[in-house]
């Protein structure tokens, strides 16, 4: 029996889960906007491997990792899925 695909609508996917993605999350969440991340490798991005990060705003000094893992957090107290899959196409619906 071939598997059956669960179809959930949302208002905004959010496409990539580095930091741009995870920084914009909130926003939408807080817009009272279902949404979802998608990303195909998991949430952080290339921040992740970056030692130190200076000067981000509400932080003097952050590893990458750590950076990531804040904004993770907070996304997930949002309750804002993330799924580790890849997009393979985006279809314009005219809306």
């Amino acid at each position: 029996m071939p598997e059956e695909k669960m179809i959930r609508e949302f208002d905004i996917i959010i496409i990539g889960a580095g930091l741009a993605g995870l920084v914009a999350t909130p926003y939408v969440a807080r817009s009272v906007r279902s949404c979802i991340i998608i990303d195909k490798l998991g949430p952080g991005g290339q921040v992740v491997i970056t030692d130190i990060i200076q000067n981000y705003p509400g932080f003097q000094k952050i590893s990458g990792y750590g950076l990531a893992h804040e904004l993770i957090d907070q996304v997930k107290a949002y309750d804002v899925p993330i799924e580790i899959k890849e997009v393979q196409r985006i279809v314009n619906k005219g809306e």
